[in-house]
């Protein structure tokens, strides 16, 4: 379920380019031409975020909420890819090639009061490209397949991992993107469940149940009104092997196509 939205969200969407701008090669100009040409969209929680439209593919940036990219495997499973919070470009999920299949990938809505998504046609994002010199559009391509590469990575490191260390890790993506400074950590406000986390580790529900109260014993994750945190100790006790960067993680299914 979608509505179109407008006002405040429009300005919200120019502080979040703003914000990117250093990373994205954008330019005032650029930035100017995505929040006119944007269309603001309303999700429900738990609802597919469609990247096509008409038959058009429609290039997707977060604004406001959260939202769960998932794998669809063999006979209906799901595996959890990422969860992408604000300010970060969501891949699109068709090739935008003749008679091309569907992606395997979905993107779900996740925060129960709505997530917003501003969307562009492809042919609005190369004229976007064409405003900016030939560095800064090097730049905005180039950020796009490095935060693909990125998720690849850690999705590789997670999977070289066991089970509780893979839980952890997913914890320490959430905290950094959607954590709030905590006495004891960083408290994470999204809300997840123990099968969003099994999902994001690729284990068992059960298993997953285990391996946090493995973490909630060792100190590296505690709760506070139904909410984690990831301790000071958990912050700094993951392996550089499947440690992310803050705000890496969920940079990744990027930009455009």
């Amino acid at each position: 379920m979608r509505t179109r939205v407008n006002g405040e969200v429009r300005e919200r969407l120019r502080q979040l380019l703003v914000l990117r701008a250093r990373t994205l090669g954008l330019t005032p100009a650029a930035i100017e031409l995505l929040i006119g040409t944007a269309v603001l969209e309303r999700w429900a929680a738990g609802s597919e975020i469609v990247t096509v439209d008409g038959g058009a593919d429609r290039v997707a940036f977060l604004v406001v909420g959260a939202a769960k990219v998932v794998c669809e495997m063999p006979r209906g499973k799901r595996v959890g890819v990422c969860f992408v919070p604000p300010g970060r470009f969501i891949a699109n999920g068709w090739s935008g090639e003749p008679n091309a299949v569907p992606s395997d990938f979905r993107v779900i809505a996740h925060d129960p009061l709505g997530t917003i998504v501003a969307f562009w046609t492809p042919r609005t994002v190369v004229d976007v490209v064409a405003t900016l010199t030939p560095p800064h559009a090097m730049q905005f391509i180039t950020a796009s397949w490095r935060a693909a590469t990125e998720v690849l990575r850690q999705k590789c490191h997670l999977l070289g991992s066991c089970l509780r260390d893979r839980v952890h890790a997913v914890l320490t993506t959430l905290a950094h993107d959607f954590g709030r400074p905590h006495p004891d950590g960083l408290r994470i406000e999204l809300r997840v469940t123990h099968l969003d986390l099994a999902g994001a580790a690729v284990g068992s529900r059960a298993n997953v149940t285990r391996a946090l109260e493995e973490l909630r014993a060792e100190g590296l994750v505690a709760v506070e009104d139904h909410r984690l945190i990831v301790t000071h100790r958990g912050l700094a006790g993951l392996s550089s092997d499947v440690a992310p960067e803050p705000g890496q993680w969920t940079e990744r299914l990027a930009a455009a196509q």
